[in-house]
């Protein structure tokens, strides 16, 4: 889910132009949607959901591989962040967001 989650965001953003805090949230909406999907399956039909979300993750690696493929003619998708470069959304996915409290975790002794 999480690769199929930045195919959505990579592809709403560079493709479809748009807006880099929009395609953030369309990937949130559905990946949710599939997430109940997940869980309506496993209710319904009375599969472990082991099995269910197996099958999900193979069925969403296949579109998320053919996407990229058929849309760009690769498998990356590049230049995510040049579509919007002053996204408040870039530094929160890009590791930066944080970096005070977890430096001051880390020098922190522990006791």
């Amino acid at each position: 889910m999480i690769g199929f989650a930045g195919v959505i965001i990579g592809l709403g953003s560079t493709v479809y132009h748009l807006p880099l805090s929009l395609a953030v949230l369309l990937s949130f909406i559905i990946c949710a949607g599939i997430g109940a999907l997940n869980g309506w399956l496993t209710a319904k039909t009375g599969l472990p959901s082991f099995i269910v979300t197996l099958a999900s993750m193979l069925i969403l690696r296949g579109e998320a591989i053919s996407e990229t493929r058929a849309i760009s003619g690769y498998t990356q998708i590049s230049k995510v962040t040049a579509s919007d470069p002053d996204s408040f959304v870039i530094p929160l996915f890009s590791g930066n967001a944080g970096q005070g409290i977890f430096s001051w975790m880390a020098q922190s002794p522990l006791d």
